[in-house]
């Protein structure tokens, strides 16, 4: 038998959380992948495919060690304690260059009772160019 660190048994990996979207995450992916459909389906297809394996590895992530600080902006925007998750599709020409970044707003929610996050829940997707929709509210309060 295989032992951990301290000489006891090793403990099962958490398995990854289940991953849903929110019916805005959905509507925002979508419109993601029209505009990027619009430069070239090789572009969109890197944005698939990065989107994906960022959203696996976050999944297993957080089931092993869910986020503790939550989006301050995003958490008051939505009422609930959301997480953001910036991922990369693409190589930057320049530093601070916001090319090919885009950020993951999620929320994380206990449906079985057990106390820990079993669903990883896409509140929304944006490039790091647009403006994230909790500005947007703000300048529709200040117009």
């Amino acid at each position: 038998m295989r032992r951990g660190p301290g000489g006891g048994p090793l403990r099962p990996l958490a398995p990854p959380l289940v991953l849903d979207f929110s019916p805005e995450g959905r509507a925002a992916l979508r419109q993601a992948q029209t505009w990027l459909k619009g430069f070239s389906t090789e572009v969109l297809q890197r944005f698939t495919t990065t989107l994906s394996h960022e959203l696996k590895a976050l999944c297993k992530a957080c089931a092993v060690n869910p986020p503790t600080q939550p989006h301050e902006q995003a958490t008051i925007y939505y009422s609930r304690p959301v997480f953001a998750h910036r991922f990369q599709t693409g190589k930057t020409k320049t530093k601070r260059s916001s090319s090919g970044v885009w950020f993951v707003i999620f929320d994380l929610q206990d449906t079985n009772g057990d106390a820990r996050p079993d669903l990883l829940r896409i509140v929304t997707i944006f490039h790091a160019a647009s403006q994230a929709p909790w500005d947007e509210q703000g300048e529709e309060e200040s117009a």
